[in-house]
């Protein structure tokens, strides 16, 4: 794909990178965010944009007419961010990669990202069944959809049966070859294409432990944390999504998070339209050299149905599919007839482990006072309980479940005032003007139904 760039080239550049696109993208970062390896942070860009901005419009639009990214932009530094919820910490897996790139790469991707949404996905738009990185789309809109049929599938003494797939390094094992091809299948202008490819090629990654830093080079992958990667793996996954629909087999995605549905009276016949699913799902695989790790992409057969027992679980790259009674799935969880009692009882557990962590922090003279603990808990520990209750929130009309809540915010109000043990909640309530949390969980549910509405979902 290297060659001179021709009178289109610069005209294509000319387009996609004006003085006020690159001064918007400087100032769309948060000013502190962690640097690349070049050390430049948002906030030296954005205090000096009338200074840099004639400068970096210059070097963008030569960048991208050429098809060449200044090499010390493709090195990349890594952190390793444990992932959550892990007994141990043994192995790769149980950290997630974030690539720190260069500032001044990011300002560049988040230009042509914009461009991509508007003139590429705009004429060409993905699966309205991906929810991830699209605008009017979010975990509300995937939990919603997802619930719906279900509730459906039990009001019609149905059998819902999901498969909650997990691809292994989705963003760190797709080709740049597979990228390049959606992107070209897709009508996208050969410069952009070009300039894609270069970026993702002979990329370095760095990595330092006690000092001792280690440096290779990525032979495949989006970095994780890159502007453009989102984007770019949509592309790549979309191809899944359309495929399995368009059998009639419903599939949504969330990111690299795929789930399919399969709704009927009968479980034979759901599992072998499971089957055909994952058939799909092995082809897609094997073209875009990904894979699916069998051990755990978990199926959960969601019905009221006494006898809905599964004999033989469908297969995987020669690996059974485990079956399970729940799921967590974008951060709620989901059993079988959708009672949300599990769910309860898991966030109510880690509200008042984070409570508890809190509680630590304060004593009578020292420590966090009333108003940061107070903070804490309306900004960090109530959304935490309510998160996804625009699925769940008919829960909250059972007494069992009032109590749960009820028991979490008491414990707050508590560590908030230093109120003695046989304060009533009630009265503690309305010294800290908190409505009572399932009052509250109903208002946030009745928010995010609306901007649901107000979106079309």
């Amino acid at each position: 794909m290297d060659r001179l760039a021709l009178r289109e080239d610069w005209s294509c550049a000319k387009s996609v990178f004006s003085y006020q696109k690159v001064a918007w993208a400087i100032r769309s970062f948060q000013p502190y965010k962690s640097p690349g390896v070049d050390g430049i942070i948002p906030a030296m860009l954005q205090e000096s944009v009338d200074l840099v901005v004639p400068k970096l419009l210059s070097l963008f639009r030569t960048s991208l007419a050429t098809g060449v990214i200044p090499s010390a932009w493709k090195t990349s530094r890594v952190i390793f961010i444990p992932k959550p919820g892990r007994t141990s910490y043994d192995r790769a897996k149980d950290y997630r990669p974030i690539s720190l790139t260069s500032f001044l790469l990011k300002t560049m991707e988040k230009v042509i990202d914009r461009h991509v949404r508007v003139n590429v996905l705009g004429n060409c738009p993905l699966h309205t069944n991906q929810h991830a990185y699209q605008q009017g789309k979010s975990c509300e809109t995937a939990l919603h959809n997802l619930v719906g049929i279900i509730e459906q599938a039990i009001a019609c003494k149905e059998i819902a049966l999901a498969v909650f797939l997990d691809i292994e390094g989705a963003f760190d094992n797709t080709s740049t070859g597979s990228i390049v091809s959606k992107l070209v299948s897709r009508n996208t202008e050969e410069t952009i294409v070009r300039w894609v490819n270069n970026m993702l090629s002979d990329r370095r990654v760095q990595a330092s432990l006690c000092g001792v830093i280690k440096e290779v080079k990525a032979q495949k992958g989006c970095p994780q944390g890159g502007v453009l990667s989102p984007s770019l793996w949509n592309l790549v996954v979309d191809d899944l999504l359309v495929t399995l629909n368009a059998q009639g087999l419903y599939a949504q995605g969330y990111a690299d998070d795929i789930v399919i549905v399969i709704r009927g009276k009968y479980m034979d016949t759901c599992l072998g339209l499971m089957k055909r699913a994952m058939s799909i799902v092995e082809q897609w695989c094997i073209t875009e050299g990904l894979s699916v790790n069998p051990t755990k992409t978990v199926m959960v057969p969601f019905t009221n149905q006494r006898n809905a027992e599964i004999e033989t679980a469908p297969k995987l790259f020669g690996g059974d599919i485990l079956v399970a009674k729940e799921f967590k799935y974008l951060g709620v969880r989901l059993d079988q007839k959708l009672t949300w009692n599990s769910h309860l009882k898991s966030i109510a557990s880690r509200s008042q482990t984070a409570l508890a962590m809190m509680g630590r922090a304060v004593g009578s003279t020292w420590g966090l006072n009333p108003n940061m603990v107070n903070w804490l808990y309306t900004r960090v520990v109530r959304p935490m309980m309510v998160y996804g209750s625009v699925v769940w929130w008919p829960k909250v009309a059972q007494k069992t479940a009032v109590k749960i809540l009820s028991k979490v915010q008491r414990s707050a109000c508590l560590a908030i005032t230093g109120a003695m043990r046989g304060t009533s909640t009630a009265a503690l309530e309305v010294v800290l003007s908190l409505p009572p949390l399932e009052v509250f969980t109903r208002g946030e549910a009745r928010m995010a139904a609306y901007r649901l509405q107000c979106n079309g979902n």
